[in-house]
């Protein structure tokens, strides 16, 4: 092996060795989160603080993704209009949450959606600049789902999620469910593999109340995609670590678009045995 080969064979294995550490870490705060699952009572709970506490959460998430953090675009936009942090405080204190919001707003605070995708330049008057889409990434974020969305609205786009993130999106699903009586149905999904975030998420979201998906359907259970071969091995993995302590996400199952009676099937059968039953999909598999 040559000199150059030695160091592409060393430059590789950088990254592969630091995802595998925090695949590690990722393990033991897995741990704790399948095996303390919260209740319907306790969701409401924290949600009802949470909005109680919008001001105090608004001001935190300001200092800490914004103002202290160099790469923000937020931050740029913030500089051209001159406005400061402690502007911000006072400006909640005298006028509350939404009433800031369209201040803000009135003085060019806001990304549109094309500008957060990263699509087109944020341009305000005769300031423009060109963030780059991990410029909005949140530095709070541990993040060990890392994905794609579909590109239905454009170019696919990253998205991250830590179990924080998904621990917050259960407790808000666990009360959407309560509050459409569907709290008690066998639950199924029908979400792609990494770089597809969203199976592995609602397989995680389903271990924070304590419910299991019964039946995980995919539009492919390998590389069909070609999306490379380290999404399977990482969503196989995701999926090991939940079974190691204790909770089952099932397996994927193979489900083209262009086929899709299994997934029929399923539901026919869970609505004759439990009288209810819930698919978590996109809108557009649901309409085949």
């Amino acid at each position: 092996m040559t000199a150059l080969e030695q160091t592409r064979t060393r430059t590789d294995l950088f990254p592969m060795l630091s995802t595998f550490k925090t695949y590690l870490d990722f393990s033991a705060k897995l741990r704790h989160y399948v095996r303390n699952p919260v209740t319907e009572h306790a969701a409401w709970q924290v949600l009802t603080r949470q909005l109680k506490q919008r001001q105090e959460n608004f001001l935190k998430l300001l200092r800490s993704s914004v103002f202290e953090y160099p790469k923000s675009p937020y931050r740029v936009l913030f500089n051209w209009a001159e406005v400061t942090f402690e502007d911000v405080e006072s400006m909640l204190q005298q006028r509350g949450l939404e009433k800031t919001l369209e201040a803000l707003y009135e003085q060019g605070i806001y990304v549109t959606f094309e500008e957060f995708k990263a699509r087109r330049p944020i341009r305000r008057g005769k300031k423009a600049f060109s963030p780059a889409e991990s410029d909005f990434d949140n530095p709070n974020l541990d993040p060990v789902i890392v994905g794609s969305s579909g590109g239905s609205s454009g170019p696919a786009t990253r998205s991250k999620m830590d179990l924080g993130h998904i621990a917050q999106a259960a407790k808000e699903f666990n009360l959407a469910l309560a509050a459409h009586d569907v709290l008690d149905a066998p639950l199924l999904t029908w979400w792609g593999l990494l770089p597809d975030p969203m199976g592995l998420a609602f397989g995680l979201r389903s271990a924070h109340f304590g419910k299991t998906v019964e039946r995980w359907f995919a539009t492919h259970t390998r590389n069909e995609s070609n999306a490379g071969w380290r999404y399977v091995v990482m969503t196989y993995l995701v999926i090991l670590m939940a079974r190691i302590h204790g909770h089952k996400i099932p397996l994927p199952e193979r489900v083209s678009l262009e086929h899709s009676l299994p997934v029929v099937k399923a539901l026919e059968a869970n609505l004759k045995k439990h009288g209810k039953v819930l698919l978590v999909t996109t809108v557009s598999k649901c309409m085949r």
